[in-house]
Formats: structure tokens, sequence, C-alpha cells
């Protein structure tokens, strides 16, 4: 099924409860796959951009990038909403985390900090406390690559180091004492291979961070050491927008778009490290400047 929306670029999409849910720039959608329904209903604002939508104790909280309000107000606004209503977050946000019970933001209020929140759900009630700060000044701050993961009560990525000639390095963020450290890790991970910066680009397994890079490589990194521990080189086009879900134990899918506008759904088996792609949407499906999800393609 082929959901045609109005277009938000970097909408995320979520699914629960065998429902699909999804958003373009001003309304939210509910698919239902086994009987072919869709929900459609208006929000209250129209947003830029999507940056998450994730399941918190059963229920959908999405963030959207509002950009700056119309008013005089200087602060960048984002959105979040739950329960079809929403508030505002200033800052811009850096990256975010999920786990089944909270989301994490990392913001910057304030010029030369990065702020994180969290944000769960108690009685129905949409909580958030502010959960710390480190330093993050212009020309020696940390630029982190993807979304954020939560194991073990800390928040693990690959982050650049603008201090050290943009040096690629584990980073990791203590939810208990609210500390975090950055160890260097393989040199041929450079920033410049990023895919979009809030793609779901990297997830844990067996204690280790598996990190998609845009050149199509794909690296184990070992949490306590930081060192590769495994590289796998594919053929996949990651210079883009990409969602990456995992499926079980042993099996990844990812979904990616190359340049002649494909959709193209691979699935990454852990155990042998082999790729399979197991569908490709032709752009002959799509009218000029359509999106589906995360992808926006053209014919």
């Amino acid at each position: 099924m082929i959901l045609k929306t109005e277009g938000l670029e970097l909408g995320t999409f979520v699914q629960h409860d065998q429902k699909v849910f999804l958003s373009d720039r001003t309304h939210d959608f509910v698919y239902t796959p086994h009987s072919g329904k869709i929900e459609k209903e208006k929000r209250q604002t129209k947003e830029h951009t999507g940056i998450d939508s994730v399941i918190l104790d059963g229920k959908l909280v999405t963030l959207f990038n509002h950009g700056y309000p119309d008013t005089n107000d200087i602060l960048y606004q984002n959105n979040l909403y739950f329960n079809n209503d929403y508030t505002i977050i200033n800052g811009h946000i850096f990256s975010t985390g999920n786990d089944e019970q909270s989301l994490y933001i990392l913001r910057d209020e304030e010029i030369g900090k990065l702020f994180v929140d969290r944000l769960y759900l108690s009685e129905d009630t949409l909580i958030s406390e502010n959960l710390g700060s480190f330093p993050n000044i212009e020309g020696s701050e940390y630029l982190i690559g993807y979304r954020l993961n939560v194991h073990e009560n800390h928040l693990y990525g690959v982050a650049f180091d603008f201090a050290n000639n943009r040096r690629a390095g584990l980073f990791s963020y203590s939810l208990k004492d609210s500390s975090y450290t950055f160890k260097e890790t393989d040199r041929e991970i450079i920033l410049e291979d990023i895919g979009f910066s809030f793609s779901k680009g990297s997830f844990i397994y067996k204690d280790q961070l598996v990190y998609f890079s845009s050149n199509g490589t794909i690296y184990f990194i070992d949490l306590e050491t930081a060192e590769t521990t495994k590289k796998l080189p594919t053929n996949m086009d990651l210079s883009g927008v990409f969602i990456v879900s995992v499926i079980d134990d042993e099996h990844v899918a990812i979904a990616t778009h190359d340049h002649d506008n494909n959709l193209i759904i691979w699935e990454l088996d852990l155990i042998s490290l082999s790729l399979t792609e197991k569908r490709r949407v032709e752009p002959s499906l799509w009218r000029k400047q359509e999106y589906l999800y995360d992808f926006q393609v053209k014919r």
C-alpha cells in the first residue's frame, strides 16, 4: 500500500498495535494494514519537518521541527504532540533517542551548552525533566551523527570532535550521573560520510554500536573500547535519509533510495553478515514530487 501525502520530507513513521502512524506537514494518519482503513486528522499547527515519532507506554508521541515562530521571538521552536495537543520546546534539537518508556532530547537553548531532557508519561500526562547539560562551544563542539541509542542507562552514538579535526568517536552519555565520554574510533569514519542526521543510522547489537556510514560501509563498534570489531562494505546508497529497523535478534531491515529514486528495502542478517535486497519500488509509481514516509522521490 502506497499512501500519498502532502509531503513532510523528514517525517517519520512508527508501527504499534498492528497499525502504522505517520504525518505530513498538516495532518496525522493512521493506517491499519489488516482492514486497509486510513484515518486522517488535521493538527493544530503546520510543521516544517518531522524529527521523531515514538511509542511511550503504548502512546504515540511525535516531535516536529517548527522553525522560527511567526512572532518576534528569536528562539527556534519545536512542537511535541501528544493526545492531539502540543508543547513548545525551544532550541535547535541536535539528536534524540528513546526506549519504551522515555524520549531523550539533546538541544541547545543556551549558546555553548547542550541540554539533555527526558520526556515520559505519568498517568496519561507527558512529563519533561532536565537531566543535565554539557559544554558545546562553537569551534570545539561535538556533532552527533544520527539518532542516539539507549542502552543500559546510557545514550550512545558516533560523534565528531570539531576541536580535534572532526575526529570520529564513540559518544556516551550516562543517564545516571549526567556525565559523558568521547572515545576515538575508526579513522575511516568521517564527517563527510554522514547521511541525514535524524536518520536512525545506528543500533545496539551484542554490546556493539552498529553504525551505517553514507559510503555504504557498516561498522561494528565495541561499546567499551570504541574499537571497530567488524566492517561490512555494501552497495547501499545511504547518502540521504534512510530507515534502519530491527526485526529480531538476527535480522535488520533497511529502507533507502538510490540516485534513480528507486525505493529499496534491504534485509541484513547479523549472523552471516549477508545483505539481501527484498523489494524495489520503481519511481514510475510516483507522481512528480511525492513523498513516502522519510523519502522524497521525484519522477
